[in-house]
């Protein structure tokens, strides 16, 4: 999974959401590319990539992901610093 995260230079992984049934939500602080990677138990490669604000800056922000308790819905938080928060509900 470490490798299918790589986002180049700058990028590190700042969330981790796991759903009901295993699947696996990881999110980088990767401003201007994808955000979210989406893992189905036990995969080594994502099975879904996820942009949450195409060609903006605000990142996702740490710990700023979890999922819906019936796991139909995963929900991100992106926003710089001291500015407003943005909720994005990604329906999986």
């Amino acid at each position: 999974m470490d490798r299918a995260l790589a986002g180049g230079a700058g990028t590190r992984t700042c969330a981790v959401a796991v759903a009901p049934d295993g699947t696996v939500a990881a999110g980088i602080d990767n401003s201007y590319g994808p955000d979210v990677h989406l893992f189905a138990p036990s995969a080594a490669a994502p099975s879904r990539v996820v942009d949450l604000d195409p060609g903006t800056a605000p990142g996702l922000r740490p710990h700023g992901l979890a999922w819906s308790p019936d796991g139909s819905r995963l929900f991100a938080l992106t926003g710089e610093y001291g500015a407003a928060l943005i909720l994005h509900v990604i329906h999986v």
